[in-house]
């Protein structure tokens, strides 16, 4: 979490702390007592606009289909919900989008190669294999929250301590 110019990112910090309404008090105090954390994921948002602009300015933006996600969650995160932990961006953005849409559907990293295949295979001249070596399945779009999923969390340890399936989470053996 060392970057560049980490004093201004860290203003923008503590001006979000103090114009931004927080529900839970803890995740205030733990973005406070975590700035340097906070304020290199401002750098990242600032790396990623510059990239897109560069695109712009190359002349590639419209033929481009940003996928941006991360490899993991925040670890400093204050949640109740023990899912949350496994909660990671992701955002597709382009011209080509039309209509920004929040999905809610539960979806995993697996799920991207299956999604960009179907995509391209029922809009371009692309030539889906019958049979691939995926495990996942397309992305689910609901607007609303959803599940569909069979999914065994593994920690940097390498050891599964979180099981989803569908609805249920087994987590550190408790079920919910």
């Amino acid at each position: 979490y060392i970057i560049p110019n980490m004093e201004k990112y860290e203003k923008e910090v503590e001006h979000i702390l103090a114009t931004h309404n927080f529900s839970n008090p803890k995740e205030k105090e733990n973005i406070r007592n975590n700035k340097n954390v906070y304020a290199s994921y401002l750098y990242a948002d600032d790396c990623l606009r510059y990239l897109i602009e560069e695109y712009k300015k190359i002349g590639q933006y419209d033929n481009t289909i940003f996928l941006i996600t991360g490899d993991h969650g925040n670890p400093l995160n204050v949640c109740t919900n023990p899912l949350n932990k496994y909660n990671v961006p992701f955002v597709i953005s382009s011209s080509l989008v039309k209509h920004p849409k929040k999905m809610k559907g539960v979806v995993s990293h697996m799920d991207v190669y299956p999604t960009i295949d179907a995509y391209l295979s029922h809009n371009y001249q692309y030539k889906s294999k019958s049979e691939t070596h995926c495990l996942g399945t397309t992305f689910d779009t609901s607007s609303n929250f959803n599940c569909n999923q069979d999914i065994a969390f593994m920690l940097v340890n390498r050891s599964i301590t979180d099981y989803l399936y569908d609805t249920l989470l087994l987590s550190d053996n408790v079920l919910y």
